[in-house]
């Protein structure tokens, strides 16, 4: 469990808990003036209630706002193997930090105080819409 994540209301409504952001799909990754760093995950669970308008729907992306870096590792993996997915992990530490490690043609790893969910957009993943 990464621990608490700021402005979650959706996510616990949509999914009736917040989901496991473990093994997510990484749709987009930005590195904002190196302040905060922006994350759009596809969360790879079916949502128990969707609001109505997106009721065709059966998931959420969401961007994720990942600010009070304390140390920031990236490397890029030059490989003819690399099948162009990224893996996500989160890990809780010591003294309230968290940890993100994204893997993938590049690799991440990330060491915060707080992440927020800030924008949420329909999406779907197998299987039949949430009712």
């Amino acid at each position: 469990m990464i621990g608490p994540i700021d402005n979650d209301h959706m996510l616990l409504q949509t999914f009736g808990k917040i989901p496991s952001l473990d093994n997510s799909s990484v749709i987009t990754l930005e590195f904002c003036e190196l302040l905060y760093i922006k994350i759009r995950l596809l969360i790879n669970e079916t949502a128990k209630k969707m609001p109505p308008k997106w009721k065709q729907y059966n998931t959420l992306y969401v961007d994720f706002i990942i600010v009070d870096i304390r140390t920031l590792n990236i490397s890029y993996r030059n490989s003819d193997a690399d099948d162009g997915t990224s893996r996500i992990y989160f890990k809780a530490e010591d003294q309230g930090l968290r940890r993100i490690v994204i893997e993938g043609k590049m690799k991440m790893d990330c060491l915060f105080y707080s992440m927020r969910a800030q924008n949420f957009y329909p999406g779907m993943v197998r299987g039949p819409a949430a009712q």
